[in-house]
């Protein structure tokens, strides 16, 4: 085992404290550009649902399907 200076060790974690501060940061920053992101959508998804409910759409027959005549008895 190395056997280090105590002015060394502090200068060591000094700078890994800074760079786990500068670390959070950037999380706390992503975090917060998603958590943005997801209420836009939120909002868009909660609007478009909303115009839904209000103006259906039509329901259109599916092509291709015809009703039944029924049989002529004989």
């Amino acid at each position: 085992m190395k056997i280090m200076p105590v002015d060394v060790k502090a200068d060591r974690k000094a700078s890994q404290a800074a760079e786990a501060a500068k670390a959070m940061a950037e999380y706390r920053a992503q975090q917060a550009a998603i958590d943005a992101n997801t209420e836009r959508l939120r909002a868009l998804r909660l609007a478009r649902e909303a115009e839904l409910a209000a103006n259906p759409p039509p329901i259109e027959p599916k092509p291709g399907k015809k009703p039944k005549k029924p049989k002529p008895k004989t």
